[in-house]
């Protein structure tokens, strides 16, 4: 009878409502968005449950069963006094200590960073692991491929990981020339894979190429076309990447032995960290910063809340999304209330409209304080980039956006160099030149889109 599938139905919907209620506040720690939670699953909980199971939940409990955290190992800089209130946040969240002894080139330029990527492969003799979150089998993608199938053919132990949405049109069986030729490669939760808890809404956006154990590239570029080529191109985004040496590069190891083993479900050969990584007349100090669901505290969104509140003189975010929590903004613009020189650098039009439209309240808000916004009309950047004053900054692969900063597995590296810093500054520099000050005027029906996207803000 009618009454009788309407009665079922309503049931269904109380019960589903009430579930997802329970769910919502045991598991959700960060509380921002959980109003506009609760009001979808009181209104149409068939639709609202299902899909906060499958997105909105942060730290997913099966992934961290299944990966276990990141072991870093003791290093000799464990008990070292602390060379920044920086350096002692991140050790009080359990992430390794700064180390001396590093190496750093910074690389602002795609072919450059292309050739470098190129030249790593081609000296490397015992082992190349590359994990990254996009993957093209365009005509750079196809390049790099092709000479880790000759390295690999060569004897040298190729594995390369690459993340099943950010590269979800390569199929396995377009990496087989790879394994045929003694190479491993492995993808990063794949998006058809069940169960699907938590596989679509927790990606791999960590860029990390790792040469015989000794040397590495990071920072924010993926293996594609608009990321890096041989030759200029006006259309390619900007970013920053760099090549470490020292003993930095065991905890990138460590990181990349972690997310292996989770991946392909077999142990890391040739993974053991090198016996000497110090670089001879270097003494670069560094420190490696994770963050994701292997990492137990959200140390990267910690890590910036404290720079805001400790810069004196400067705080520039270079970010392509913008799109913080009401906690970060308020620091930031605390920082600005006091006198601090704030920039929010971010490209006039990224590649994502709707992003571009819920970042407008919080540059807002960041400008009524006092603060800077910057909007680099050059095309589109993809550089990630934190600046305090002239003794910290953070380099790597987060966005400043909520995904980034509580969802996705991500790293950057905290540099304390003073000669480091003037080029990351000089890079934050290049792109403010080519910029424009101030937001978009906003009409009123800007304004109402704003505040429409604002209400799923903290999903994207």
């Amino acid at each position: 009878m009618p009454w009788i599938l309407t009665h079922i139905i309503l049931v269904i919907g109380f019960l589903l409502g009430f579930f997802g209620l329970a769910t919502l506040m045991t598991r959700s720690r960060q509380r921002q968005g959980i109003g506009i939670w609760i009001f979808w699953m009181l209104v149409v909980p068939y639709v609202a449950v299902p899909l906060y199971l499958f997105l909105g939940d942060r730290k997913y409990r099966k992934i961290i069963r299944e990966k276990g955290g990141v072991v870093f190992g003791e290093t000799e800089q464990a008990c070292s006094p602390h060379v920044h209130p920086l350096d002692a946040l991140f050790r009080n969240l359990g992430l390794p200590a700064a180390s001396r002894g590093n190496a750093l080139e910074c690389i602002q330029d795609g072919v450059k960073v292309y050739e470098t990527f190129m030249k790593q492969i081609e000296e490397a003799r015992e082992s190349i692991f590359i994990e990254t979150f996009v993957f093209k089998f365009d005509a750079t993608g196809r390049a790099i491929f092709d000479a880790l199938v000759r390295k690999a053919q060569a004897g040298v132990t190729v594995c390369l990981m690459i993340d099943g949405l950010g590269s979800m049109h390569v199929k396995e069986r377009d990496l087989k020339p790879l394994v045929d030729a003694g190479g491993q490669a492995v993808i990063f939760l794949p998006v058809m894979r069940l169960p699907f808890h938590g596989n679509t809404n927790t990606r791999d956006h960590r860029k990390i190429a790792i040469f015989d154990r000794t040397r590495v590239i990071a920072g924010g570029s993926n293996l594609a076309d608009e990321y890096m080529g041989p030759t200029a191109n006006p259309d390619r985004w900007q970013d920053f990447n760099f090549l470490l040496e020292g003993p930095a590069v065991r905890h990138y190891l460590a990181i990349f032995q972690s997310d292996w083993e989770f991946a392909g479900k077999c142990r890391l050969e040739s993974a053991d960290a090198p016996p000497d990584p110090c670089v001879q007349d270097a003494d670069l100090l560094t420190q490696v910063v994770p963050s994701g669901p292997d990492i137990p505290s959200d140390s990267l969104y910690y890590g910036v809340i404290n720079i805001a509140y400790m810069s004196q003189r400067r705080f520039w975010l270079a970010t392509p999304y913008f799109v913080p929590d009401d906690m970060l903004c308020e620091a930031i613009c605390m920082a600005a209330r006091r006198g601090v020189d704030v920039r929010i650098i971010v490209p006039h039009a990224s590649n994502h409209a709707m992003t571009d439209l819920a970042r407008s309240t919080y540059l807002r808000r960041v400008a009524e304080c006092g603060g800077t916004v910057v909007r680099y009309t050059g095309g589109m950047f993809h550089g990630k980039t934190v600046l305090s004053d002239d003794q910290v900054a953070l380099v790597g692969s987060m966005n400043a956006d909520r995904r980034s900063l509580f969802i996705n597995f991500e790293v950057m590296l905290a540099v304390y160099d003073a000669g480091s810093i003037e080029a990351i500054e000089e890079w934050n520099r290049m792109l403010i030149a080519d910029s424009v000050e101030g937001l978009i005027h906003a009409t009123r029906l800007r304004l109402l889109y704003e505040r429409f996207v604002g209400l799923i803000a903290p999903q994207l």
